[in-house]
């Protein structure tokens, strides 16, 4: 299963902030802040206190949150 990234900015550029989506499901929004990503979940205005080392590792800790087999 595959992670879809949509800029959030609508820049078409490398802006660091996309949302996330799986099987067309959003599971959140990461945000690049410096070498770190942030995750926010979904309706919330909050990023989460764990940090990632790339948009990979967030997008799958988003999914897990959501309850998504993304390894299916």
């Amino acid at each position: 299963m595959s992670f879809v990234y949509r800029d959030i900015t609508r820049t078409g550029t490398e802006s660091g902030q996309y949302e996330v989506l799986v099987n067309g499901s959003q599971v959140g929004i990461i945000i690049r802040q410096g070498s770190s990503w942030l995750v926010v979940r979904p309706k919330s205005n909050n990023y989460e206190s764990q940090t990632f080392l790339n948009k990979q590792e967030a997008a799958q800790h988003l999914a897990d949150l959501a309850g998504i087999n993304w390894q299916a």
